[in-house]
């Protein structure tokens, strides 16, 4: 199963309340890094300039792989354990041009220990997007960061339980600007 809208356009498995959210924000020219991909990487991919993904699922990654477009860098991360994990994603992202992302998605691998990773490659504009927010040890990870977080609770597309999405933000976040217009979820794609 997929998800997707009423158009057939992918939707990322994050709450419905973060995608509205999240779809009236600015993100063309933006960088994002994935812990994690699938429908939310192509959801990415239309509204960024660049996405780098990292997979641990074998299966995973190649039923997802051959549906990427060119902006997206998929990779595969084949660990055992939290330590392995951590030193293949490292591997991986020293290898690309940036030094920082301006939107970090936690959706995979080992949650928790791609915290302190998501921290220390975070735009000083940028965001942290969690999600499965109410376990993995997020609140303890990031309790210590300084950063402000905003939850967003409700049903993931084709979910029949409900749980949170959260974002973890500065005080410069591009995507909390005041300057973004609120607009009218109902009436924009």
């Amino acid at each position: 199963m997929a998800a997707v809208s009423k158009a057939g356009d992918p939707l990322p498995w994050y709450t419905y309340p973060c995608i509205d959210f999240l779809k009236c924000r600015p993100f063309e020219g933006k960088t994002v890094l994935e812990f994690g991909g699938g429908q939310s990487t192509l959801w990415w991919a239309r509204r960024a300039h660049a996405v780098v993904t990292l997979e641990q699922d074998r299966e995973w990654y190649e039923k997802i792989a051959r549906r990427m477009p060119l902006n997206v860098e998929l990779h595969h991360v084949a660990s055992e354990n939290a330590t392995m994990c951590v030193d293949q994603v490292e591997g991986v992202l020293r290898l690309k041009p940036y030094s920082q992302y301006d939107v970090i998605v936690i959706d995979g691998l080992f949650r928790q220990e791609m915290i302190e990773i998501a921290l220390r490659l975070m735009a000083p504009d940028g965001m942290i997007i969690c999600d499965d927010a109410e376990g993995y040890g997020f609140y303890e990870g990031f309790k210590a960061s300084e950063l402000n977080r905003a939850d967003f609770f409700g049903y993931p597309p084709g979910g029949s339980l409900p749980h949170a999405t959260s974002i973890y933000f500065g005080s410069a976040s591009f995507g909390f600007s005041s300057t973004h217009p609120i607009r009218n979820i109902s009436l924009t794609k």
